[in-house]
């Protein structure tokens, strides 16, 4: 498969292929999208991590839990 991906320093998006590109793992604070699973598109703030789930801030009263590996940091611009 291929995604867009933007790239702040040149100020433009590029189509790159899945194997070219590596998800960062968010941490607890980060803005994270679930890019896998039955949570797959759901974007939010990792409000913690237990082993190896985290909980997402999705909304006020709106929380999703999903496993940490199925998770990606994004940069909320």
């Amino acid at each position: 498969g291929r995604c867009q991906v933007y790239i702040p320093d040149l100020k433009c998006s590029a189509t790159a292929d899945f194997d070219q590109i590596e998800p960062l793992k968010p941490q607890q604070g980060d803005w994270t999208r679930v890019i896998y699973g039955d949570e797959m598109g759901v974007m939010g703030q990792l409000i913690s991590v237990d082993e190896a789930d985290c909980v997402i801030k999705v909304g006020a009263d709106d929380m999703r839990l999903s496993p940490l590996e199925f998770c990606c940091k994004f940069s909320k611009r």
